[in-house]
């Protein structure tokens, strides 16, 4: 099959890119204040390259996100959540998106661990807001 495909390749003179970064995506139907209750375990290495959040209706009030990273040893044990922002990424009040807040999110440090966990802690937010999709882009290393 390898060679196989290394044949099309040749014939086509296209090139194959290998995938450097992957995306997790928080999709949250209900807003509330406080951890949403969901934990996702991203299995590999790497380092934080951007966040994005979009809401499925104009946001009333402003939407203050949080994204808490925990260790995968912590995990079991006594789970030790940190945010992983210097500056909070936030949907302005009459926006839908974050790219609408002139204040980009910051991350704290750049690098993720294999196999650390990863859950939304939403800072301010008010009853109503629409369901929510958060992405968080990591760059493999």
């Amino acid at each position: 099959m390898d060679q196989y495909l290394n044949t099309q390749i040749k014939k086509t003179n296209k090139t194959i890119e290998v995938l450097k970064e992957k995306t997790i995506v928080f999709v949250i139907p209900l807003l509330q204040k406080g951890p949403f209750d969901l934990i996702i375990r991203f299995p590999y290495a790497g380092e934080f390259k951007e966040v994005y959040a979009s809401c499925s209706k104009q946001a009333v009030n402003d939407i203050v996100i949080d994204i808490e990273k925990c260790s995968e040893s912590d995990i079991e044990n006594t789970p030790k959540w940190q945010s992983v922002f210097n500056l909070l990424p936030a949907i302005k009040s009459g926006s839908i998106t974050t790219s609408g807040n002139p204040k980009k999110a910051e991350f704290i440090r750049e690098a993720v661990e294999q196999s650390d966990h990863f859950r939304v802690n939403f800072k301010d937010v008010s009853a109503g807001e629409g369901t929510i999709t958060i992405e968080l882009t990591i760059k493999l290393t």
